[in-house]
């Protein structure tokens, strides 16, 4: 297991059975909330999945239907309820670490010079002096980015 929140049933499942003081403070709750949930949420699933199709049959017509969508909401709400019981009182997510570094703000600075001189680099004339502003600085943004990703570890964060 790499880290929070945890990938894949045999991560949860991992940090369900150590002991609290190992997985960290309340990732061994959270943990077996998460498993609880994701147990009850199959039972649960399970033991309504036969009974969804049934109202929809054309002979009950549009009544059908409609008892359908109760149905599904009735078993959302329980669902819901069940996920709030299981994790009321449980410590918030850590906060994200700050990953405004200088490596971010000259890849912002040279983006912006990039794509200001982009625009202008498509217009004849002013092409000559343009577009060798906006490769290098396209390029250095570039880098400056990847080497911020890569050193804050933010690589595989979709915010970054």
């Amino acid at each position: 297991m790499d880290g929070w929140p945890p990938g894949d049933e045999d991560d949860v499942t991992e940090l369900a059975e150590k002991p609290a003081q190992a997985a960290g403070p309340g990732r061994g709750r959270c943990a077996r909330a998460l498993k609880d949930v994701r147990t009850a949420n199959v039972r649960t699933i399970a033991v309504n999945r036969p009974l969804y199709p049934e109202p929809a049959k054309p002979a009950y017509g549009a009544a059908g239907q409609a008892r359908q969508q109760q149905f599904a909401t009735t078993v959302t709400q329980a669902l819901q309820a069940l996920v709030a019981a299981k994790t009321q009182g449980l410590p918030a997510p850590a906060k994200a670490s700050d990953t405004d570094t200088l490596l971010d703000k000259v890849g912002d600075v040279a983006g912006m010079v990039a794509a200001g001189a982009g625009g202008p680099a498509s217009s004849p004339g002013v092409d000559v002096v343009a577009a060798p502003a906006a490769t290098p600085a396209g390029t250095t943004a570039l880098t400056a980015h990847a080497i911020d990703m890569i050193g804050t570890d933010s690589h595989d964060d979709p915010n970054a």
